[in-house]
């Protein structure tokens, strides 16, 4: 059986677990675990009975507008109100609730499922905006290796209107056990990585950090008749999350 006939299995049986129905497709046998990696000893995020994860995001979002070289970083509150960029005007507080868009901090709910077999992770999200293409899948498909948890969010859109989220649209996040976590370090895998994964990574992970990363094309943040910006600028929506496991 190869990685990806296996990985579309290891989806298709969590989804079938997260909606609810018993018989799911998740018992390989003794000689697909002989032969697939997957098999071996990970960290456990949830299993295949699921366990509830409580999300906290950062209060700001940082917005980053990208024109080739040049770049532009605000961390900005959804009350903030409207705030000008470059000669963009963004106010996220209208911009998170337009139906054909969705922020990074609505991506996954404050209380979410996640569902393992192996390093196959299935997590509970919120199907709005571009994330309403995957209305019939049970979760958000994710990967973990070692510590870390990897879920690509580059959606197309599923209707005309609405936005489609670019490459760069990511979840990253580094798990770990509770008695290693500081409540002031940064949510950014980039800077906590090197500190995280220093020795053999826990059996069982009680809380998790990261950041959550959204990229839209420039004429979805065009907001109240403010002036066309060029369709070749890439915008960015940013934002650290932790969550713990309950």
């Amino acid at each position: 059986m190869n990685q990806a006939t296996l990985h579309s299995i290891i989806v298709m049986g969590l989804a079938c677990l997260l909606a609810g129905n018993t018989g799911c497709p998740l018992d390989f046998g003794q000689e697909k675990a002989e032969e697939d990696p997957i098999t071996e000893d990970v960290v456990d995020m949830g299993g295949s009975e699921g366990s509830t994860w409580r999300i906290a995001y950062d209060e700001r979002i940082d917005v980053t507008l990208k024109a080739g070289d040049q770049s532009q970083t605000a961390a900005i509150s959804p009350l903030d109100g409207p705030v000008q960029m470059n000669g963009a005007i963004v106010d996220l507080g209208s911009l998170c609730w337009r139906p054909d868009m969705l922020c990074p901090q609505q991506v996954l709910p404050t209380e979410t499922m996640i569902l393992q077999v192996g390093r196959q992770l299935l997590v509970g999200f919120n199907r709005r905006g571009p994330l309403a293409a995957l209305a019939q899948q049970a979760g958000l498909a994710a990967s973990l290796d070692g510590r870390e948890v990897t879920a690509p969010l580059n959606i197309a859109p599923a209707d005309q209107g609405i936005c489609g989220l670019g490459a760069a649209s990511m979840l990253l996040a580094t798990v770990g056990e509770a008695a290693e976590e500081d409540p002031e370090a940064s949510t950014d895998p980039d800077e906590t990585a090197e500190e995280e994964t220093e020795g053999d990574p826990p059996s069982t992970a009680d809380f998790m950090k990261g950041r959550i990363n959204l990229a839209y094309t420039a004429n979805c943040l065009i907001l109240n008749g403010a002036a066309a910006m060029d369709p070749t600028v890439e915008v960015e929506l940013s934002v650290g999350f932790t969550a713990k496991r309950y």
